[in-house]
């Protein structure tokens, strides 16, 4: 039986790693636009608009962004 050393594992750990950061980036664009992505929508509304409902505009820039995010992620 192989001994796995430390080196194997660490090694193993990071491309687990890279391989999430490229399918969460390849995943960024198409949650941006759906349904998912109104709860941590509603989370920056209460932050930056204390509550209150934040403009359309603002929602729309929100959704870019975070699309624009997932390539940056990915790559």
């Amino acid at each position: 039986m192989p001994q796995i050393t430390l080196n194997r594992i660490l090694t193993y750990w990071l491309y687990a790693i890279a391989w999430g950061h490229i399918l969460l980036g390849i995943a960024l664009p198409f949650i941006a636009y759906s349904s998912s992505f109104d709860f941590y929508a509603g989370l920056l509304q209460t932050t930056f608009w204390s509550g209150m409902p934040a403009p359309e505009q603002a929602l729309q820039f929100q959704r870019w962004i975070i699309a624009l995010f997932g390539p940056t992620i990915a790559s």
